[in-house]
């Protein structure tokens, strides 16, 4: 009898030891969150960020980055002599390139970023595409660089204001304001000037200041790694000093792999930017996160294509802006970016949808350079 016992007490242990078993691993599954899963935290100092996993839904296209095409002499990036159009030429024939927002183009008569998305097909040539000086103060060539022609695309625009001055106000203006801006943060944060003598307000110049670069890396050698073995990882949200700051998801792990060390750099540099000494922050709850896509649902929606096929979809929250890219008659989206806009002081001047007084303002801005 006792032996009985002893048989159903070890048979109760091992099924309350399974059920606690199946419910830590439960627990352990990373959360579900507007249809994709959330890993992370994985932090550096200031910099969270969170892996956003899911499936591939546009796996059939194939891309290479605007970096990589200019690596490869694939893609043509010319200059106009407007500061507000380039021309693109996809001269390789046999790829499509995928063009990001807030893309910094160096050389030409100024360094440029790139308005929206865009995707070259094989047979894009001599395409209008708009864009925005990241630097006020060059209108020739720079040292061996060519004056027609843009060389690379190594960075991005590194903050959520010159995101938006770009991609949604349409104020030069601004974008200026914020380049100045992001370097006198970095220029107090670093203890020394990250201006280069070459041309003080190149933006470009300044991403690749030897201390800028360094302090940078620190953030890179930490979390470039967080990829690796991971399966189905779409794209990342990520946070500085405790606040969710943006998030970009593709339609495509393999574009999104392609993109990591430049979205990475990006925001490193954002992180280094916003730095405060002796500050600690928590990374965001789940609960912020899930918040956070659910705030990116509201707002109204404006939908545009352009010359190249390419169709934008901006949602105007409140709180958070959405801009997701498709393809001509594709149901999925090529590239998702979210903004958070909560805590941003408003921007000044015209925005998109006062095309006159910004045509004023970019009429102005060529004559001041047509007069150099």
């Amino acid at each position: 009898m006792t032996k009985t016992w002893i048989s159903i007490g070890i048979i109760m242990l091992l099924g309350f030891m399974l059920i606690w078993a199946a419910n830590a691993k439960e627990q352990a599954k990373p959360p579900k969150i507007d249809g994709y899963t959330i890993s992370g935290p994985y932090e550096h100092k200031n910099l969270s960020i969170y892996l956003v996993h899911g499936k591939d839904k546009i796996a059939n296209k194939k891309f290479i980055t605007l970096e990589e095409a200019l690596k490869q002499k694939k893609v043509q990036v010319q200059e106009t002599g407007n500061v507000g159009q380039l021309v693109l030429n996809n001269i390789a024939g046999d790829v499509n390139i995928y063009i990001q927002s807030g893309d910094i183009v160096r050389g030409g008569k100024q360094d440029r970023t790139i308005k929206h998305d865009c995707i070259l097909d094989k047979h894009s040539r001599k395409l209008n595409i708009n864009s925005y000086c990241v630097e006020s103060g060059r209108w020739q060539q720079r040292g061996k660089e060519s004056a027609g022609y843009f060389s690379s695309s190594s960075n991005q625009i590194a903050s959520r204001r010159q995101k938006l001055a770009v991609k949604y106000y349409g104020n030069q203006s601004e974008v200026w304001s914020e380049v100045a801006n992001t370097q006198n943060k970095l220029s107090h944060n670093l203890g020394k000037s990250v201006r280069a003598p070459q041309s003080a307000s190149s933006l470009e110049l300044t991403l690749e200041n030897k201390e800028v670069k360094k302090n940078s890396q620190e953030y890179i050698k930490a979390l470039s790694n967080i990829i690796e073995k991971k399966k189905n990882v779409l794209g990342f949200v990520f946070a500085i000093n405790g606040k969710i700051n943006s998030a970009d998801i593709y339609g495509s792990r393999d574009l999104f792999r392609q993109l990591w060390p430049k979205l990475l750099k990006a925001s490193a540099t954002e992180a280094l930017v916003e730095w405060q000494k002796e500050k600690k922050f928590n990374s965001p709850t789940e609960k912020v996160i899930a918040r956070f896509f659910k705030n990116a649902k509201q707002g109204a929606v404006k939908k545009q294509t352009d010359n190249h096929g390419t169709t934008i979809v901006t949602r105007d929250g409140k709180v958070i802006m959405s801009f997701e890219t498709f393809l001509k008659d594709a149901k999925d989206a090529v590239h998702i970016n979210y903004i958070n806009r909560e805590d941003l002081k408003p921007f000044a001047g015209p925005n998109q949808n006062s095309p006159g007084r910004f045509n004023i303002q970019q009429r102005q801005i060529q004559e001041r350079i047509d007069q150099r």
